[in-house]
């Protein structure tokens, strides 16, 4: 998202420099949330994994 994000703004940001620091700004995520999921596979072994969600 990140790439995404920043070649799109960059041709704004040639014409506009004085935006660049507003871009370091928004890439840094106010908060991630990390939680475990936990699953069962086919032969009934439990499995736990990590999710994040970051804003």
């Amino acid at each position: 998202a990140l790439n995404e994000l920043t070649s799109t703004l960059a041709p704004f940001l040639a014409q506009n420099p004085e935006y660049k620091k507003a871009l370091e700004v928004v890439q840094i995520p106010e908060r991630i949330i990390q939680f475990r999921v936990l699953w069962e596979d086919d032969e009934g072994n439990v499995h736990v994994n990590r999710g994040f969600r970051v804003q």
